[in-house]
């Protein structure tokens, strides 16, 4: 989203996965609208307090800055 609340086509979102797996990072790509979607969302029962996607990090261009989203998004089954 830029400084006016547009969304930014074509910009690398990298995040990670819910689970045991805290390492695994994943990258989307906004589409055309500045959005992205997570495709499969996962709710691992033996995960625990660690069943959410979170760190979702832009890291910016030349353009626009940088910027992380500090809450989690859990996946209810």
């Amino acid at each position: 989203m830029d400084a006016y609340s547009y969304g930014v086509p074509n910009q690398t979102i990298t995040f990670h996965k819910p689970g045991y797996e805290m390492g695994t990072l994943v990258d989307v790509v906004t589409d055309e609208n500045g959005e992205f979607t997570i495709e499969n969302a996962e709710y691992l029962p033996d995960a625990g307090k660690d069943n959410y996607y979170g760190d979702f990090t832009f890291a910016g261009n030349g353009k626009y800055q940088g910027c992380t989203y500090e809450g989690n998004v859990t996946v209810i089954p």
